[in-house]
């Protein structure tokens, strides 16, 4: 789907970057602006209902869905602007200022400013001034769309219906042109990761990494519109995988299946929960205590804290590395009945405003799938055809965008260990049952679930707890879900949540096997992952990694190596070049008379505006003034000393600029001499305004 903007467009999120501006347009981390793919389907229902008013069959509910109960067929992404993947690699990891996203925005938007009139004085509203970012009308938007065949024509029916959309759409701004194609190229080539990696024949155990690509949207156990998990939970993979099979789902599961939730990819690695049992310094933050591996040490005088939720892995030397996934909250609204209104009205209960907290894209996860080895073989072949999928709530329209990519695939090893100390601790929430068959979030519930998991390792297993002090460190949370198919809420239950740890003292030798576990329920869902690990007295105190030193911001950029960078680059140096007028007004107005100075800059503002280079403007200059009559000869002597002025330091700004930007084999655009000029002529006239007040 290809929209053009035959007019200056915003689409909002509700999001205020700057506080100069009331109204921004959506934009993305590198600054470039985007139409919501929410927006887009929201437009094109609209023109459905029109078009099914005016006789015009349209299978709107087949194609869009029904609120609640029913997904729609036709799945779109938020419309990029066109070459979005060339712009986007000449943008990431750049260190030069020029590339900043502000500087991007300002390339392809530009601040309109408005204000509300008092009819009965005819003057402007106090405070009402508002400034509004609109994206620059010529600009064409690209979106992909997945609809099936039987449906293309209705929607090309409704494409050509679509004329506006966006704020102010009745006062000039919004109106486009959407055409819908099937061979249009590709907005997002993502190359597949897994087409040419070569992962082992056999093994039991499937290493992946999700790719966020757009915000997904893992909704909480209340199903609260403000409310996200910071990880995809293994449910999540599994409902992939079952789409992919389809009806074949059952017969090839069997319930052997086991998906892992995914946490952050941090240093080629799965992140995991920050332990309960580690305690932060206070004012101290390259230090940690793990309260499991002290035994009998004092404690040094340090006031300590349980660690804040994080994730977390570790780097060369052994210290901890926290991560905190990304997320972000995006404003919607419903329009009420009446479309005369376009934005939400407090008394119409269709319509309201309302939020999405989603995870932000540009982050990875990581996770594995268990299986047998025949059922791994099919989860590879259907990841290496489908690297391009879709995760979570809303991923029908502007949401849930991403590559999956293979990492590895191995045979699970199990070894065995005998001792005395250990702990075991949830990489991930563990729904345990009590002995009445209600879930629990009792201790000694979850302790006799271990329990019956060491006994299953060797039959002779007794735990007998010796006279130590063992330590608890429990979490707890709410979980829930959606049955898609059955379209019921999973119950809400209090479980214990993932990072708890429970440290075992026995006075008999127990057998314990490395490897995965899983304790309680809907393990193929993620649920029940456990770690079983020995106490290491020596690992009490920890050290936190230290942040690398960023790059420094002055990177040379060659700009001859993308056409990007020269736009940008010309976007820029013009406003530079405005802001050198104002300063060079500001400074040369007491070298002119302003009798003099006055009427020559009103003719000069009047020559130029069919003149393309100061040569034009100086034969001008000369032809209007070179027969000397009273008081022509000074007012040439001043229109000289502007031109020259403009060509020296025309010069000057642009080496500066250069200097400034770390900046090689900058192009000008055209009439950029003539652009300064008029800045500069237009301050004078101002500053001209202020000596006569």
């Amino acid at each position: 789907m290809k929209i053009q903007l035959l007019s200056d467009l915003c689409v909002t999120n509700g999001h205020v970057y700057n506080s100069s501006v009331d109204i921004e347009v959506c934009q993305d981390s590198y600054g470039m602006p985007f139409i919501p793919a929410k927006r887009i389907k929201g437009c094109l229902r609209e023109v459905a209902e029109e078009l099914n008013e005016w006789g015009q069959a349209i299978d709107i509910n087949y194609i869009f869905g029904v609120e609640g109960n029913q997904r729609g067929v036709l799945t779109l992404d938020n419309a990029y602007l066109e070459h979005y993947d060339d712009y986007q690699k000449a943008l990431e990891d750049k260190t030069n200022s020029l590339c900043h996203p502000v500087n991007v925005l300002n390339t392809f938007t530009y601040l309109r400013t408005q204000t509300a009139i008092n009819y009965e004085t005819g003057a402007a509203d106090q405070t009402s001034l508002r400034t509004m970012r609109v994206i620059n009308k010529g600009l064409e938007f690209i979106s992909e769309v997945e609809l099936p065949e039987k449906y293309v024509d209705q929607i090309k029916l409704c494409c050509l219906g679509l004329r506006h959309m966006g704020l102010h759409r009745t006062r000039g701004l919004g109106r486009v042109k959407v055409t819908f194609d099937k061979k249009i190229d590709s907005l997002n080539n993502d190359e597949n990761m897994n087409g040419n990696h070569h992962l082992p024949d056999s093994g039991d155990r499937l290493d992946y990494v999700i790719h966020l690509k757009e915000p997904v949207v893992v909704q909480s156990a209340n199903r609260r519109e403000l409310e996200t998990l910071d990880y995809i939970e293994g449910g999540q993979i599994l409902g992939l995988i079952a789409g992919l099979k389809g009806d074949e789902f059952i017969s090839f599961d069997n319930g052997t299946i086991k998906c892992t939730n995914a946490y952050p990819y941090v240093n080629q690695t799965r992140a995991l929960e920050a332990p309960a049992s580690m305690y932060e310094v206070k004012d101290d933050s390259s230090k940690y205590y793990d309260m499991i591996h002290r035994s009998n040490e004092p404690l040094e005088r340090v006031q300590i804290s349980r660690m804040k939720h994080c994730y977390i892995s570790y780097d060369d030397k052994g210290n901890l590395i926290k991560t905190n996934p990304m997320t972000e909250m995006r404003y919607h609204h419903r329009r009420p009945k009446d479309k005369s209104y376009g934005h939400a009205i407090p008394d119409d209960p269709l319509s309201q405003f309302y939020s999405i907290s989603s995870i932000k894209e540009g982050q990875s996860f990581a996770g594995s799938i268990y299986g047998t080895e025949q059922q791994i073989n099919d989860i590879v072949d259907l990841l290496i055809k489908n690297p391009n999928i879709r995760l979570g709530a809303g991923r029908s329209s502007e949401y849930g965008r991403c590559i999956i990519e293979l990492l590895d695939r191995q045979t699970t090893k199990k070894e065995k260990k005998t001792t005395k100390h250990f702990y075991v601790k949830l990489n991930s929430p563990a729904i345990i049952y009590n002995e009445h068959a209600f879930a629990s979030a009792d201790i000694k519930d979850l302790k006799a679930e271990i329990e019956a998991m060491l006994k299953n390792d060797d039959s002779n297993n007794e735990i007998q707890l010796s006279k130590e002090a063992s330590r608890n460190f429990v979490k707890t949370t709410t979980i829930g879900g959606y049955n898609v198919q059955w379209q019921l809420r999973k119950p809400s239950l209090e479980v214990f949540d993932k990072g708890t740890v429970i440290k075992f003292d026995t006075q008999n030798d127990v057998v314990i096997e490395s490897g995965p576990r899983w304790i309680g329920e809907r393990n193929s869902e993620g649920y029940g992952e456990v770690e079983v690990c020995d106490v290491l007295p020596s690992s009490f105190v920890g050290y936190v990694s230290q942040k690398q030193n960023e790059k420094s911001s002055y990177e040379e950029l060659d700009c001859s190596t993308n056409e990007l960078y020269q736009t940008i680059a010309k976007t820029l140096f013009k406003r530079y070049l405005k802001n050198q007028a104002i300063n060079l007004a500001n400074h040369n107005i007491k070298t002119f008379t302003p009798g003099v100075l006055r009427p020559t800059v009103s003719n000069m503002l009047l020559m130029i505006k069919d003149l393309k280079n100061l040569g034009d403007v100086k034969d001008a200059v000369y032809e209007r003034y070179h027969k000397k009559t009273e008081g022509k000869d000074e007012k040439e002597a001043a229109a000289n000393k502007i031109i020259a002025t403009i060509k020296n330091e025309f010069s000057t700004q642009r080496e500066a600029f250069e200097k400034d930007y770390c900046l090689k084999n900058f192009v000008l655009g055209p009439n950029v001499e003539m652009e300064f000029l008029k800045d500069y002529l237009v301050q004078l006239k101002y500053e001209l305004r202020k000596i006569s007040k």
